[in-house]
């Protein structure tokens, strides 16, 4: 993942953990940690699911942008 990754510090800033923000998100434990950069990258996909579940679980609007630190035009990802 990008060294830009906010997504554990977010996560835990709004009080979530892995599992809540893996249930949200309609994907698994391992994803969420994998997306918060210890190991192997997700796919496209799971990212715009993991940021669909973290705007389900808190008030804040949270961009594609602040949370994987990446330009989701340049992932090919739109409409997030």
């Amino acid at each position: 993942m990008d060294e830009n990754n906010r997504l554990r510090e977010i996560r835990i800033k709004e009080g979530l953990t892995i599992e809540e923000l893996a249930k949200a998100s309609g994907v698994s434990n391992r994803t969420i940690t994998r997306a918060e950069g210890k190991k192997g990258t997700p796919s496209e996909v799971s990212l715009y699911k993991i940021l669909k579940g973290l705007k389900k679980k808190s008030e804040k609007e949270y961009s594609y942008e602040d949370v994987f630190g990446a330009n989701r035009k340049s992932l090919g990802i739109h409409n997030i």
